[in-house]
């Protein structure tokens, strides 16, 4: 059996950035939000950039708690940043296509 080819990296434009990372001033952030399949190896990788803003006040915090997100390493959260995004790229990340016969 040949050895398999390397992942391909492929640019993902911002709605589909969006569409990947939805789940529904601090300073300058950037923000990372991934899956790869462990069965495939393929799987997408989002990088957000912006502003971060400290959420302080009781109803955006309630806001927040009520957004049904929730972070992988689990247990309680006591402090929340909203990002104000200024630039979102990502990729996608695939098996190579073998070449064609021919």
């Amino acid at each position: 059996m040949p050895a398999a080819a390397g992942p391909v990296v492929e640019l993902l434009g911002e709605a589909e950035c969006l569409r990947l990372i939805s789940a529904g001033g601090v300073g300058r952030i950037g923000y990372t939000g991934d899956e790869i399949s462990p069965a495939t190896r393929e799987g997408w990788s989002v990088l957000v950039q912006g502003s971060a803003h400290l959420v302080d006040s009781e109803s955006e915090r309630a806001s927040v708690m009520q957004s049904g997100i929730e972070a992988w390493p689990g247990g309680e959260k006591e402090l929340f940043v909203r990002v104000i995004p200024t630039r979102i790229t990502g990729r996608r990340i695939r098996r190579a296509r073998p070449p064609a016969a021919g």
